[in-house]
This record gives structure tokens, sequence and C-alpha cells, in this order.
């Protein structure tokens, strides 16, 4: 569903997110909302996608990160 009402959006978010806590917490689960739901702009989007392209880089792995050797490289090692 979507919608350009930024206040009927925010309201069907809400009342969903409201219905999937209260099933959780019927079953017995726990449910633990980190961000409620909130109109977000353009230029929000543009800097999620800045700080998403940032994370990605730290976390890419470069030569040297794997401490752990795997099997090729143990089986390797008994070879030579």
């Amino acid at each position: 569903t979507t919608t350009l009402d930024r206040d009927d959006g925010l309201k069907g978010l809400t009342l969903a997110v409201e219905a999937i806590k209260t099933t959780i917490k019927k079953y017995g689960g726990d449910f633990n909302e980190k961000v409620a739901p909130k109109v977000v702009t353009e230029s929000d989007e543009v800097e999620l996608a800045k700080q998403m392209e940032r994370l990605e880089r730290e976390n890419a792995e470069v030569d040297g990160d794997d401490d752990n050797p795997d099997e090729e490289e143990i089986s390797e090692e008994i070879v030579a």
C-alpha cells in the first residue's frame, strides 16, 4: 500500500507495528522497537545512503584480515 499523505502513512505504519508487537507478545516473544516509524525527507535518504556506503567500506575485508586459516591453507601447510 502506498500513500502520498504523510500523516496517513505514518498512522498506518504505527498501527502495523503495534499489531506486530501485540502478536509477538501474545506468543511469549520479546519486541524491541529500535526506532519508531517516521517520515523521512529526500535529504535523509541521501544521508542514510552515504552512511551505508561508509560502513560498507569500513567493513570490507582486506588482505590479511582473516586470522583463522581455512581448510585449504591448512592442507597446503601439511603438504609443504
